[in-house]
């Protein structure tokens, strides 16, 4: 069974939920062999945000975020993780997709961001 509000829902039978709000960033992370990217990032991102509409997410902001220096703490630096939680308020996203392997802390923190 379907439930479907304002195009939100919940396929029971499958299992998902879909319609949630989202922000998608691909991060451009500094180069640790010195070789440049076969694919853009605009590519990249193009192909996140499309991996993220086929699961039924709403994506309504997509962004490159590029990385001078790690942080630790959750990938990117101070000011660009303010700047994506002014994006993510902006457009009431309840998901945000990081194209990037992070730790469960960086996850953490992200989210309490």
């Amino acid at each position: 069974m379907i439930e479907n509000i304002a195009g939100r829902g919940f396929d029971s039978e499958a299992g998902i939920s879909f319609g949630a709000p989202a922000v998608v960033v691909h991060p451009v992370l500094p180069s640790r062999s010195g070789r440049s990217e076969l694919r853009s990032p605009e590519a990249k991102l193009e192909e996140v945000s499309g991996l993220a509409a086929a699961i039924r997410l709403d994506v309504r902001e997509a962004e490159i975020i590029r990385v001078r220096e790690l942080s630790p703490a959750t990938l990117i630096g101070k000011g660009q993780l303010e700047r994506l939680a002014a994006i993510v308020q902006a457009v009431e996203a309840e998901v945000v997709v990081m194209d990037a392997a992070i730790t469960p802390i960086q996850q953490q923190n992200l989210e309490t961001a």
